[in-house]
């Protein structure tokens, strides 16, 4: 949430700052003055955590401006990351999946939580295998929940729908939240 926060600081100009302020601080000063004088203040460290990691993003530039970039992310409602992801995606051609990792990645945990005196335990590692035949990839939780989308968005169905999110342990209306995002 802080890239966002420093992202809209610097995309309103309100990250001026003195040459003393820059001398001191560094490109990242007047974000640094900007939002130190806020209530609820975040710490210096982490200020420039998310402002260098927003230029090794390319949405501000060495100097700390705006890129077409960054101004592109500016309005998106979802982080910056994600949203460069999703452009990424999309000069890549592949933004159906582009979609479903994003949608994965920003939305709750679809796993239906069982105790343990239950005998029917969920095979998550189904959803781990990759359509490569042969190839031994390890996957995140991000893209084992994206997999898991892509199998149920490819259902015609609610019916089907409900009866996979049965069998595989999966909250229906968390499927159907990532499903329309």
């Amino acid at each position: 949430p802080l890239e966002d926060v420093v992202l809209t600081v610097c995309d309103l100009g309100l990250d001026e700052a003195s040459n003393e302020d820059y001398a001191l601080l560094g490109v990242a000063a007047g974000v640094c003055r900007f939002l130190g004088r806020a209530p609820d203040a975040p710490d210096e460290r982490s200020i420039h955590a998310a402002f260098y990691g927003l230029q090794d993003l390319g949405a501000l530039d060495s100097q700390g401006y705006l890129t077409h970039l960054g101004a592109l992310l500016m309005r998106l409602p979802v982080p910056p990351a994600l949203g460069a992801a999703l452009f990424l995606g999309g000069l890549l051609n592949v933004t159906p999946v582009a979609s479903q990792v994003a949608a994965a990645a920003e939305s709750r945990e679809p796993w239906i939580r069982r105790g343990r005196e239950m005998e029917d335990t969920i095979d998550v590692g189904e959803f781990a295998k990759p359509d490569l035949a042969g190839v031994e990839v390890i996957w995140s939780d991000t893209f084992v929940v994206a997999n898991a989308l892509k199998k149920f968005e490819s259902l015609p169905t609610d019916a089907e729908k409900s009866q996979f999110c049965h069998s595989k342990g999966l909250l229906m209306p968390a499927m159907q939240q990532m499903a329309n995002s």
